[in-house]
This record gives structure tokens, C-alpha cells and sequence, in this order.
């Protein structure tokens, strides 16, 4: 949540070829031409007469056994969220909002011992302490990702602000003194929580403001179809088009948006151009398909990350 902005054939295994008989198998011995004993004969005999009964009894099918096939394996609405193959939907006859936009990120940043705490709304320390610059570009951004070794990174959010003043941002932020009052709280989302308990995407959600576009909705931009992306596990992917609205900042006005980037470390959208002039199009549209899938991406996962 901001704030305030800146700006993808075994090949069947080869059987080897039968071998043929060995020669020793195949010659014929004087001795097995020679007159078989009473013994031989006996035995020969009793084995003859086994396999006649053999032969004359009627034949057994052996059982089979039926296996099912395995339940395929469930779908993570996250990394579905993150695959852009959704059809360019039909536009006809609609008219488009003209629309200018900003972009957000989330900072990654490694604590120090004599930084500036992190405090939730009732003024508690979360554990990370960051330099004066990360701090502030935390507030600023409204979500920081804390470098927390062995295990993985630490999100946090905004989560409002107080009275109390934390740091002096001013030096660094000197239009926007409101953000040295922020306070945090841990994100449930891996990159971030937005509005309504929506958790954030890197290149899907937007922050809007809901009186033009309602919170929920799914956002075209015909523009964005076809941009060259780098996830953040580092599929190479090509957009779609669709963004989803979940997201608000204390900037965010009219038709202004604000675009989700992740940690990526520069913005890909040629139409994302951080002033008001020129706008481009945009299209509120109802798609299910596009609808069903953002929005489950969207929602919280089902185990929240521990406290640290």
C-alpha cells in the first residue's frame, strides 16, 4: 500500500535387441542320442503325461488390477495470477478512461544495529532497524522488504500514521513530511498488502482511486500488451494487458494510477511516465476469466507469515 508516491520428448527408453540362441544351446550330443535308461523313460513319460493334463485344462486369466491416475496437483493463485496469457478482450462500442500513471516498489534493504525502528500503531518495535534513507524510503513506498539471514526476507507495511514523529524525512522528502509519522505492521502478502485485505502483485495491481475505478475492478490497458517482463522468479513473460485495482494511496487522484512493479529495479511501461500529460487509455472491463483469476490472486494466502 502506498502512501505517497515517487516518483518456459523423453525420449522412450531403448530396449536392446533379443539375442539369439547361443550355439552350445543349439548342438545336438551323441549322448542325448543315445537310448534313455528306465529312469530317463519314466521321467519322461510322467512329464509327458503332465503336460497333456496341462494342456487339456482350461486356462486361467490372471487378475489386473486397476490404478488411478493421481489429482492433479493444485493451482497457486499467485503464480497463476503472475502467468499473462488472458485474451485481449472485446472492446467495442466502449468508450475508455484517459488515464495518467505513476509506479511504486518495494524496497530491499538490510537492517542495522543503531537504525531507526520500525513501530506498529501502538508505538512497539517489529524487530528491524533501518538507516535514516531506508526508513524513509519505506514510508514513502509503503512497503519494505527487510533482508533477514538464513531464513527469507521480512515484509512490512504501512499501517497508518501517528502523532509521534519516528524520524525526520524532511532532508530526504522534503514535499511530503507526513511520512516521518508512519507506522508499520507485517505484510501477510510476499510482496506487500494492498486494500480490503487484497494482497499485492508485482505488474497487476494498481493503486486507484475508487470513485473513478472501484477497488476490485479489472483494469485493460492496451498499451501494456505485449511489454517484455522479468518476474521475480525470473520467467521471462510478456504482459497481457490486465491490471487489478487494489490497491490506494494518499496521492492517488482522479485519474491518476499508480503501477505495482515489485522489486524490480526499473519501470517497464513505456506509458507509465509520471506526469499528467500525455494519457493513454484504459478500459474497465468485465471479462470472467480476467476476473476470476486476478481476483484470486489477490486474495490472502491461506497460511499468514509468522510474527517475527
Amino acid at each position: 500500500m502506498m502512501i505517497v508516491l515517487a516518483l518456459g520428448a523423453s525420449c522412450a527408453p531403448v530396449c536392446p535387441a533379443a539375442l539369439s540362441p547361443s550355439s552350445h544351446n543349439s548342438t545336438t550330443t551323441l549322448a542325448s542320442a543315445t537310448t534313455p535308461t528306465s529312469a530317463t523313460a519314466s521321467a519322461t513319460a510322467s512329464a509327458s503325461a503332465s503336460g497333456s493334463a496341462s494342456a487339456s485344462a482350461p486356462a486361467t486369466a490372471a487378475p489386473t488390477t486397476t490404478t488411478s491416475a493421481p489429482p492433479p496437483a493444485p493451482v497457486d493463485p499467485l503464480r497463476l495470477g503472475l502467468t499473462f496469457d488472458l485474451p485481449a478482450p472485446t472492446l467495442t462500442g466502449q468508450a475508455p478512461l484517459a488515464l495518467w500513471a505513476t509506479y511504486y516498489y518495494i524496497p530491499r534493504v538490510t537492517p542495522i544495529q543503531t537504525g531507526h525502528p520500525l513501530r506498529d500503531m501502538q508505538g512497539q518495535p517489529l524487530g528491524p532497524r533501518l538507516s535514516l534513507r531506508d526508513w524513509c524510503e519505506a514510508a514513502m513506498q509503503g512497503t519494505v522488504s527487510v533482508v533477514s539471514p538464513p531464513g527469507p526476507d521480512r515484509v512490512f507495511n504501512y499501517a497508518g500514521v501517528t502523532r509521534t514523529r519516528e524520524v525526520d524525512c524532511k532532508p530526504i522528502y522534503p514535499k511530503h513530511p507526513a511520512i516521518s509519522r508512519t507506522r508499520f505492521t507485517r505484510a501477510v502478502g510476499p510482496y506487500g498488502d494492498g486494500v480490503r485485505r487484497m494482497i499485492l502483485l508485482p505488474f497487476r495491481s494498481i493503486a486507484v482511486d475508487r470513485r473513478l475505478i472501484p477497488y476490485g475492478s479489472v483494469i485493460y490497458i492496451p498499451a501494456a500488451r505485449g511489454i517484455a517482463l522479468t518476474l521475480p522468479d525470473g520467467r521471462q513473460a510478456q504482459h497481457d494487458g490486465y491490471f487489478f485495482a487494489a490497491d490506494r494511496g494518499g496521492a492517488i487522484k482522479g485519474n491518476h494510477i499508480d503501477v505495482f512493479i515489485g522489486s524490480a529495479t526499473r519501470n517497464p511501461f513505456a506509458f507509465v511516465r509520471s506526469r499528467r500529460r500525455p494519457t493513454f487509455d484504459a478500459y474497465v472491463v468485465a471479462q470472467h476469466a480476467a476476473r476470476q483469476r486476478l481476483s484470486a490472486a489477490h486474495q490472502p494466502p491461506r497460511q499468514q507469515h509468522a510474527s517475527p
